[in-house]
């Protein structure tokens, strides 16, 4: 037989418990998850931060220090555009210093053969010497017309003249006054 009990049985008593709050809270995984996935954002983001600031730092390093070799560069062409310069000013003035040498030759050539050519003691001095070309035209006076022949022949003899002709003389109370014309011969250049 089965029995039923109808009559509500005591309940044994209940002794409430208090709730122990512990000092570890419960582990949520999502909200550890979120925690985690945050705390990763910002390491990233600040990584990123950093490494862009770094690389920022570093080409503005490398801009300022090429903006101050080109500086320096440009200072260098400056110079070196004025030493081209100087050098072809320099250039342009040897070269016309070596037309004038060239050039000065013949008259330095024919000064010098004019001065060999006066006899020892100084007896002879000239007035005018003009030269066109080939013909030289020589005034001057003489202290005595004796020298003026031995004057002529060392002009002769020295080889610059091709032919040295006596323009006239004229006698004058202190001094002889006398012309030659004269033409100077083919000379060799020397290289």
């Amino acid at each position: 037989m089965i029995k039923v009990n109808l009559l509500k049985e005591p309940k044994a008593e209940v002794i409430p418990t208090k709730e122990r709050r512990s000092l570890i809270p419960e582990i949520n995984r999502m909200g550890l998850l979120a925690a985690l996935l945050i705390t990763v954002c910002f390491v990233s983001v600040g990584w990123v931060y950093w490494y862009a600031d770094h690389q920022r730092a570093a080409t503005v390093q490398k801009l300022t220090a090429n903006r101050e070799e080109l500086e320096a560069l440009k200072v260098f062409s400056k110079l070196q555009i004025d030493l081209e310069k100087q050098k072809k000013d320099l250039d342009y003035r040897i070269e016309v210093i070596e037309k004038l040498k060239n050039n000065q030759s013949g008259p330095v050539r024919l000064l010098n053969v004019l001065m060999a050519s006066i006899p020892d003691e100084p007896t002879i001095w000239f007035d005018l010497l003009t030269q066109r070309d080939k013909a030289v035209q020589l005034e001057g006076y003489a202290v005595t017309a004796d020298v003026i022949p031995e004057f002529i022949s060392k002009l002769k003899s020295s080889g610059f003249f091709k032919t040295v002709d006596i323009d006239y003389y004229t006698e004058e109370a202190q001094a002889v006054k006398f012309a030659l014309n004269c033409v100077v011969a083919e000379q060799k250049t020397n290289p």
